[in-house]
């Protein structure tokens, strides 16, 4: 999975695939991955996003995350353990562009508006004062906030119903012990 802005690679994140077919991804990214991402101050972000300029660096994934795509969605809906599974931490709804299929895997961008779900189903928008300086400054058009707004009611509706990323088993779902880690490919860096 990468995270592509400006032509340059922003996240790149070896994963399994668990599930596809024609209305989910579903893929897990388990604890010792080694991915490669901006190393960006928060306070520094939309500046970055702004100038195309950052650096990169590996980073370890500490927990295990389960990921839903849906085909043509706006977003990426993760559940969230702690290490070793011992306690469902949350659920976090990245809004992003749908995913694109590439050579290596998929692509995506985020689009900073994000959405936490705590374990008791009580929900945040998050970053909405950073979205709203990322349009003021041109670096989104001003109507990609109603289709990020409608993709958060269509994710909240699912919660509700329990539907999807949200019915009860994923949250008990466990990853094969056979499974390694993966590594990122040769060219993962290449856009």
């Amino acid at each position: 999975m990468r995270d592509v802005w400006k032509g340059r690679v922003w996240d790149a994140v070896p994963v399994t695939v668990v599930g596809h077919d024609d209305e989910w991804l579903i893929e897990y990214q388990a604890p010792g991955t080694v991915s490669v991402g901006k190393d960006v101050p928060k306070a520094e972000k939309l500046d970055a996003l702004e100038s195309g300029v950052w650096k990169v660096k590996e980073t370890v994934a500490d927990a295990p995350g389960l990921n839903f795509h849906r085909a043509g969605g706006w977003s990426r809906i993760a559940l969230e353990w702690s290490l070793g599974f011992d306690t469902f931490v949350k659920w976090y709804v990245n809004l992003q562009r749908p995913l694109v299929a590439t050579p290596t895997g998929f692509d995506t961008r985020d689009l900073v508006l994000d959405i936490v779900i705590a374990p008791d189903c009580s929900w945040r928008w998050k970053d909405e004062a950073d979205f709203a300086e990322a349009v003021r400054r041109g670096i989104f058009d001003d109507d990609l906030e109603a289709v990020l707004r409608d993709e958060g009611e269509r994710v909240i509706r699912m919660l509700e119903a329990r539907a999807g990323p949200f019915e009860a088993r994923w949250q008990e779902w466990r990853p094969p012990p056979e499974w390694a880690v993966p590594v990122l490919p040769a060219g993962y860096d290449l856009v």
